[in-house]
């Protein structure tokens, strides 16, 4: 069993995964927007083991504009203005609810002053991954003795925002079995991750995770680990990362806890979708800052779990794990279920789409009673008023997304406009342009997102968050937190559609 962090649609609210070319929108009459001015603060606070500081993120080059919707289906355009101390105005803007666009996120609010602020981990300034060919040369004894098929490496910087899980897949002169030392070579451009400094303070972490059996199925825990601030990784040059893995702390047990699995297949069954449960998935993590915040940010693994599947109830135990990080980070637990959709572009093979079912607490509170769902997938997904889970072709530059409320039901939900593209091998994979956060039950894609002869499907996440306001702060999440996820069908804008 490789190690393997779920990507499926786990959106991390406020995060900065989304990337688009949003195309200009014509603006309004100004005889369209009249009204009283919205407003809104956008911070980001930067998180260290050493504390947090907070700065403006400087909005003077965003777009930034309210759309109003039209009975037409069309939207009214109001248009705004940013500032460098990270505030926004929109200054004439009706006493309705509208979409304000702000960079690459749209939020559907009637709130007239929102605070729009993020938390990111580590420091301000990290340099960007590298376009270059760059090589990390890792030479590192202390290895427990390899197993190829049932060991990973992590290799992580907090500080830099920098990760890559599972490098020896793609290294050079990768571990064997029974390799007591690392000595490969990896190509940091295609880890597509931050420049870790040691010069300026960062840490650098090498994990080996080993395989062990629960009473529910084999699970990997950290074995080995190597910190270091030794390790400097220079655009187009070749770092070294040299030291000994040690043992991590003698590991301990998890408290035994019963996981409700029927409640969550019974939420996911409730959503109509044409999902196939792919696994079971128990996953221990540690983050700095996450102890009222939950998981802000990509994290490393304490413990990845893979009960066996069922839709029976099942009582968790028998898991142990060593915690080699600093005592102030949290230690969040998740567990999800997690299924399986397959879409299909034109001109490419089927792709895989993983949709969930989660619950991700502190450790200790999410082991302390039975796990049940708190939030279900959204119900009845609808395009355009017709399923969401039949191929459609459609001609509007803004088609309505709708659902009906599921149960129990959810404090936000989430649209993401995935395109589909040919990934390798000739899949069919989607690449996320634009996010829209709403409180209510349907969305209308706003202008300039979707393409003509371009195919897409929209990933919508129902969130509950119960210790955030997402209301007036959308961007930001809480410990406990649920999601659950649905994905539509293979959806095609073309300039003539055929009923």
């Amino acid at each position: 069993m490789a190690l393997r962090l779920s990507v499926t649609a786990r959106v991390v609210v406020g995060s900065g995964l989304l990337a688009a070319a949003f195309a200009c929108v014509p603006q309004p009459l100004p005889e369209d927007c009249i009204g009283a001015a919205i407003t809104a603060a956008r911070n980001e606070t930067f998180v260290l083991d050493s504390g947090e500081t907070t700065r403006p993120r400087d909005l003077t080059s965003s777009p930034i504009e309210v759309l109003i919707p039209r009975g037409a289906g069309g939207f009214t355009i109001c248009p705004g203005s940013g500032a460098s101390d990270g505030t926004l105005q929109v200054p004439d803007v009706p006493n309705v609810s509208y979409y304000l666009h702000v960079g690459q996120l749209y939020f559907v609010t009637k709130d007239r002053d929102l605070d729009l602020s993020i938390v990111t981990l580590g420091r301000p300034n990290v340099p960007p991954p590298p376009t270059n060919p760059t090589t990390v040369a890792v030479k590192v004894s202390g290895l427990e003795l390899w197993n190829t098929t049932e060991d990973a490496l992590q290799l992580f910087s907090m500080s830099a925002r920098a990760f890559s899980f599972g490098p020896q897949v793609r290294a050079s002169n990768p571990p064997t079995d029974a390799d007591s030392a690392l000595d490969f070579s990896l190509d940091w451009s295609k880890e597509q991750a931050n420049l870790i400094q040691g010069s300026a303070g960062d840490t650098t972490f090498l994990t080996q995770l080993t395989q062990k059996f629960g009473d529910q199925g084999p699970y990997q825990s950290i074995e080995r680990v190597l910190s270091t601030n030794s390790l400097t990784i220079r655009s187009g040059a070749t770092s070294t990362l040299s030291g000994t893995l040690t043992a991590a702390p003698t590991p301990t047990p998890i408290a035994t806890f019963m996981w409700s699995r029927s409640l969550f297949d019974a939420a996911a069954t409730a959503a109509g979708t044409d999902g196939i449960e792919a696994f079971d998935e128990l996953l221990v993590s540690a983050e700095p800052g996450g102890d009222t915040r939950g998981q802000y940010s990509t994290v490393p693994s304490l413990l990845f779990g893979l009960p066996f599947v069922g839709t029976f109830d099942t009582e968790l135990s028998g898991y142990e794990l060593s915690n080699p990080f600093p005592s102030t980070w949290t230690v969040l637990g998740l567990v999800s279920k997690v299924y399986t959709q397959s879409r299909t572009l034109s001109g490419a093979s089927a792709g895989s789409f993983n949709t969930q079912v989660l619950v991700q607490d502190q450790l200790d509170r999410l082991t302390a009673s039975t796990v049940t769902p708190l939030v279900g997938p959204v119900v009845a997904l609808r395009f355009n008023g017709k399923s969401g889970y039949l191929d459609q072709s459609f001609s509007d530059e803004s088609p309505e997304v709708s659902w009906s409320r599921p149960s129990p039901g959810p404090d936000q939900v989430q649209v993401a406009v995935a395109e589909l593209q040919i990934g390798a091998g000739g899949a069919t994979t989607g690449v996320v342009t634009a996010l829209v956060s709403t409180g209510e039950n349907k969305v209308r894609i706003p202008p300039g997102l979707l393409a003509f002869d371009k195919s897409y499907v929209f990933l919508v996440r129902a969130v509950v968050a119960p210790g955030a306001d997402l209301a007036h702060h959308p961007t930001v999440s809480s410990i406990p937190f649920g999601a659950a996820d649905v994905v539509s069908a293979v959806m095609t804008r073309t300039s003539t559609v055929t009923e």
